[in-house]
C-alpha cells in the first residue's frame, strides 16, 4: 500500500494515528472471521534506534488468527519518506518463525522504499 499527502504533516499525522490506533484497540476485526489480537506498535524516527531508512516508521506487532484457528505472528510495517506512507502486512503461517516475518516485511518494505525515494528524485 502506498498513500501520497499533499504535505509531510499530512504524512506525519497517519503515521500517528496507526501508532495510537493500537493503544486504542489492542485487539481488532478485520473482517468477522479474522481477529487480531495482543497488539502492541512501536514508533521510530529518523536516527533513532538506527533507524536509517525512513523519515518515520511504525511497527504494529500481534497475534492473527482465522475462523477460530491457531494464531500466527501479524507484522504491520509503516514507513515515510516525505509525503509518501507505504506500508506492508505479513501474517506468519505454520512453519513460518518470526524472524522471517520480519524479513519478509523488512525486505519487501525495503524494496517499496527504494522506488519511493527513487520517484522522489526523479530517476
Amino acid at each position: 500500500m502506498a498513500t501520497v499527502h499533499g504535505s509531510a504533516l499530512g504524512a506525519d499525522e497517519q503515521l500517528s494515528a496507526t501508532l495510537e490506533e493500537v493503544l486504542r484497540c489492542p485487539e481488532q476485526r478485520p473482517r468477522s472471521a479474522e481477529r487480531i489480537t495482543g497488539l502492541m506498535s512501536l514508533g521510530t524516527p529518523f536516527g533513532a534506534r538506527e533507524q536509517q531508512y525512513a523519515d518515520d516508521s511504525v511497527l504494529e506487532a500481534g497475534t492473527y488468527a482465522e475462523n477460530g484457528g491457531a494464531g500466527q505472528p501479524y507484522r504491520w510495517m509503516v514507513a515515510r519518506l516525505g509525503t509518501v506512507v507505504v506500508a506492508v502486512s505479513v501474517t506468519g503461517g505454520a512453519g513460518n518463525t518470526e524472524q522471517e516475518l520480519n524479513e519478509l516485511g523488512s525486505k519487501a518494505l525495503a524494496k517499496m522504499l527504494t522506488r519511493i525515494e527513487q520517484r522522489l528524485k526523479g530517476k
